[in-house]
């Protein structure tokens, strides 16, 4: 059995620094998260979010918890469980790669310190920078939905300003024209009653006859029927 001291070294450069690459991963969730609202970032960046965007008149918005913690809860399982399996994909793969398929015990030890490495040097200093990153991506999508809904709005205030408006215009006109006209007919039947002599309330049953004889019915019935003594 031969040993390659180039594929090797190469295995061991590829694990090291392969952990570093997935501590970056790991941030890349981070930002993941912030943007899907189940996880926060620094209240430092309070003022930052919240600050009003130009042209849009709002901020990003500034959450003090998850607003939907199952949904939270789920993006977190999720991305928690992809990390580990990212983890051993990458090591068969440089074990493939390098080592013809064999387990290295060094190599899976070097990817954790690489990890490590990432996690105690590098974790804590650009976790600023991918927090700008992550409110930067929250902008960039405001804009870009905003962008994507002005057809949309414009097409449906052109619908209520030009259909939906004349429309009940109307509707309005139609029913203060039905209401102008009934009113006239009643003024032309009561001056007609009084011409003949005859009272309002039976020129009122006159022109109104269906609506009015059930009126007087439903009267008659109420007082025809005897109230139980108390």
């Amino acid at each position: 059995m031969t040993i390659d001291p180039i594929a090797q070294l190469s295995l061991y450069f590829a694990a090291f620094f392969g952990g570093i690459g997935l501590g970056i991963l790991a941030e890349l969730g981070k930002i993941l998260r912030i943007l899907l609202g189940a996880y926060l970032p620094s209240p430092s960046y309070k003022p930052l979010y919240e600050r009003s965007l130009p042209w849009l008149s709002r901020g990003v918005g500034w959450r003090t918890a998850p607003a939907r913690r199952a949904f939270a809860a789920g993006v977190s399982f999720l991305c928690d469980f992809a990390f580990p399996i990212c983890t051993a994909f990458y090591l068969l793969y440089i074990l493939f790669c390098f080592n013809s398929g064999k387990l290295r015990i060094s190599a899976f030890v070097l990817l954790l310190l690489g990890l490590g490495t990432w996690r105690v040097l590098f974790s804590a200093r650009m976790a600023k920078i991918f927090a700008l990153v992550a409110f930067g991506l929250a902008v960039l999508w405001l804009y870009l939905r905003t962008l994507l809904l002005l057809p949309p709005k414009f097409l449906w205030r052109m619908i209520l300003k030009f259909c939906v408006a004349p429309a009940s215009r109307g509707a309005k006109a139609l029913f203060l024209l039905l209401s102008l006209r009934r009113s006239a007919a009643m003024c032309r039947a009561q001056l007609t009653a009084a011409k003949a002599g005859l009272s309002p309330c039976a020129t009122e049953k006159n022109v109104t006859q269906k609506g009015m004889k059930k009126r007087c019915r439903k009267k008659e019935k109420r007082v025809a029927t005897p109230r139980p003594l108390p």
